[in-house]
């Protein structure tokens, strides 16, 4: 194997495409930007010598690693370390107060169910009294006949008298008969109507029964924090740590340096 440099071999590193470029859809992605780190990791790491796992994306001819070989080549360590990467942007974007030193959160749930029957019997013995007014109504049609008969008879007797006596004599005679009847049918419309108080008189009696089953259940949650410094260390000693740590510890640096760990040698 041939000693080349990363630069050498990934010459698209120091202009921002290189193998952080290559990456698909790393963890840190939101936070850094890929062509800064690649040039960053030129920059820093650049001039070590290349292992033998990168040499085997190598052109034999060009000496370089081309492009599709760059992605299987970034992708292939980003797979191996995705786990421990994740871990540790975990640990840089984490939350906390540096003057705590502890923090508990505890949360309680409780169920409650019951069960149970439930009846009851009732007996009847009710009496309800009433009037109730109940009326009867009768119409129809009456007829009536009246005949009426009227009769007589009578004589007349017709006299003159002759010029200058005083006796009359008998001119003619006539018998008169009178007969007369008369018949007066008539209907006559009647109604009539008739109301009666009746007395009434409703009694209940009997039992009825109810029965029936119940169940119920409930459940609930508490949630307990408690936080602050315990007292093994004052806010000061807390504050004096936390600064060492980020001063010593970067996560650029850590995977820059675990990256460096497959493709590249320990010596420049």
């Amino acid at each position: 194997m041939e000693l080349r440099k990363i630069n050498e071999v990934i010459p698209t590193m120091k202009t921002g495409a290189g193998l952080f470029s290559a990456i698909t859809d790393p963890v840190w992605a939101d936070l850094f930007s890929a062509s800064d780190l690649d040039i960053y990791f030129a920059g820093t790491y650049g001039g070590k010598y290349i292992s033998p796992y990168t040499d085997l994306f190598v052109d034999t001819e060009e000496g370089v690693i081309g492009s599709s070989d760059l992605t299987s080549l970034a992708n292939a360590v980003y797979s191996i370390h995705k786990k421990e990467f994740e871990r540790l942007y975990a640990d840089l974007v984490a939350e906390y107060d540096p003057i705590e030193n502890t923090q508990v959160i505890e949360t309680v749930t409780e169920t409650r169910t019951g069960s149970g029957t439930s009846g009851n019997t009732r007996t009847l013995n009710t009496t309800t009294t009433g009037t109730n007014d109940s009326t009867t109504t009768t119409t129809g049609t009456s007829e009536s006949e009246t005949t009426s008969e009227n009769s007589g008879e009578g004589n007349r007797d017709n006299s003159v008298y002759g010029f200058g006596s005083s006796d009359p004599v008998g001119k003619d005679k006539a018998e008169m008969a009178n007969s007369q009847s008369a018949t007066d049918n008539s209907s006559v419309d009647t109604s009539a109507s008739t109301t009666v108080d009746i007395d009434t008189t409703e009694r209940d009696t009997g039992t009825i029964t109810d029965s029936g089953t119940t169940s119920d259940s409930s459940s609930f949650s508490r949630n307990y924090s408690k936080h602050g410094n315990i007292g093994v260390m004052s806010n000061i000693q807390l504050i004096e740590t936390d600064s060492n740590y980020w001063k010593t510890w970067s996560f650029v640096k850590a995977v820059c340096e675990t990256i460096c760990n497959d493709i590249a040698l320990d010596t420049y």
